[in-house]
């Protein structure tokens, strides 16, 4: 990422929206079932990694929430924090409801100064 001497990057594992066991959309979105204890969530987070080769610092949330509960963060979203306090909280697309997180590319720099 072009941003990582500029800006710290990481990623935070939150519950899964197309979990296999509660609303599944297929093999490949629905990959595993909803983990139900923090182990379940660290292993699912682990493999991630590894598959993807995942380069990214990657936190994983509580299994109670906390981090989607505060932020609302399911499921997906990105957040830039400028001294403490959140300076910019991404939101999805009017028409396709999606993320695109290239959007980085023009909304970062102004934060990095």
């Amino acid at each position: 990422m072009k941003w990582q001497k500029k800006a710290v990057v990481i990623s935070v594992y939150i519950c899964e929206a197309h979990a296999s066991d509660e609303w599944p959309v297929g093999k490949s979105i629905s990959a595993c079932k909803q983990p139900k204890s923090l182990p379940e969530r660290l292993v699912i987070a682990n493999q991630f990694n590894q598959i993807r080769s995942f380069k990214v610092p990657m936190l994983v949330d509580t299994i109670e929430n906390q981090f989607q509960t505060v932020f609302a963060a399911w499921p997906f979203r990105f957040f830039i924090v400028k001294d403490g306090h959140i300076a910019y909280k991404a939101e999805p697309h009017p028409i396709s409801l999606a993320y695109d997180v290239r959007d980085l590319d023009s909304i970062l720099p102004p934060f990095l100064v």
